[in-house]
């Protein structure tokens, strides 16, 4: 065999080893990695009272905020103060699928009386109380006038994420930080003022 042939011969061989090699030795593709939601939200109660510049307060990281996309509605609840024992707090929006923007994004307007079926989202707020002889304070679109709206800033479909922000506005209600005894059926007395509840939302995962 002449060395032009044996030459050839080795360059062929070493070609192929390098291309098995290529083949075989190449690191195996890493996928990408795909962030945790943030799942992160707030709730904050203020009460400011009538004729005075006196006010009262509680602000929370919301207890397992929570969302849910039904077939007819969307629900968003946030919890504060659940587990200390004392009042806590918890407000809900429910939103029906006939008043849903295209896409979820956009702001909506509160239910609130007189005429709550004009308003997009339905609102609750409840105070509750520890007590067992007292009455939780509630306030809704269907008991109250009430002003401000639930805004959704982004909603990535593809995760079922949504974040947004909201905000409840009362005026001249009974002091929410006050409770009534049941047994109490004197003129409530409680202080008159104005309520406001607000706070955001960022990647709440939705539950079908």
């Amino acid at each position: 065999m002449s060395s032009r042939i044996i030459f050839l011969a080795s360059l062929l061989t070493a070609s192929l080893l390098g291309t098995s090699c290529r083949k075989d030795c190449d690191p195996t593709p890493t996928p990408p990695v795909v962030a945790e939601p943030a799942q992160a939200a707030t709730l904050n109660v203020n009460f400011a009272y009538s004729g005075s510049t006196e006010a009262r307060s509680v602000s929370y990281v919301a207890d397992q905020p929570s969302a849910e996309l039904l077939s007819d509605r969307l629900i968003i609840t946030f919890d504060g103060g659940l587990g200390n024992g004392g009042p806590a707090d918890r407000i809900s929006f429910a939103l029906a699928k006939s008043r849903q923007k295209p896409g979820l994004v956009g702001t909506y307007s509160l239910a609130s009386q007189p005429d709550a079926s004009q308003g997009d989202a339905q609102v609750m707020f409840i105070r509750f109380t520890p007590s067992t002889n007292t009455a939780n304070n509630a306030v809704s679109g269907n008991q109250n006038q009430l002003s401000g709206s639930l805004t959704i800033t982004a909603y990535d479909a593809a995760r079922q994420l949504v974040s947004g922000t909201y905000e409840v506005k009362a005026t001249d209600l009974r002091d929410v930080f006050a409770f009534r005894n049941y047994a109490d059926y004197t003129p409530d007395a409680r202080r008159l003022g104005d309520l406001r509840v607000h706070g955001s939302f960022t990647e709440l995962r939705l539950r079908p």
